[in-house]
């Protein structure tokens, strides 16, 4: 059974998720809830709606590089939150990354 100390920890984590996809979205990408998903339970994915990236694999791409150029920045802050919540997608995207993509130390 989770702690209090968890749960409050989970909320909070949904919440901040919910704050960057609020974000995000507009731009075209978001990080998904996929449950079920053999890779990862949260995946940073192209918005299907909003037709602006050809892929899920531009996505990553384009979220990197903007990390790199702004490192207080929405796309940096959704990388550190798939570091602390979906350490497998993070490491995915990393894998994948165009050089010059630092992961988050």
């Amino acid at each position: 059974m989770p702690s209090i100390g968890d749960l409050v920890l989970a909320d909070a984590q949904e919440r901040l998720r919910d704050r960057i996809n609020e974000r995000s979205m507009p731009l075209g990408w978001a990080i998904f809830h996929c449950d079920g998903s053999v890779n990862a339970e949260y995946q940073l994915q192209k918005d299907d709606e909003a037709r602006i990236f050809p892929d899920d694999d531009a996505v990553w791409d384009h979220v990197c590089y903007e990390a790199d150029k702004n490192p207080g920045g929405l796309e940096a802050e959704a990388l550190d939150w798939l570091k602390r919540n979906s350490p497998d997608e993070y490491r995915y995207i990393m894998a994948a990354a165009p050089r010059g993509c630092l992961p988050l130390s």
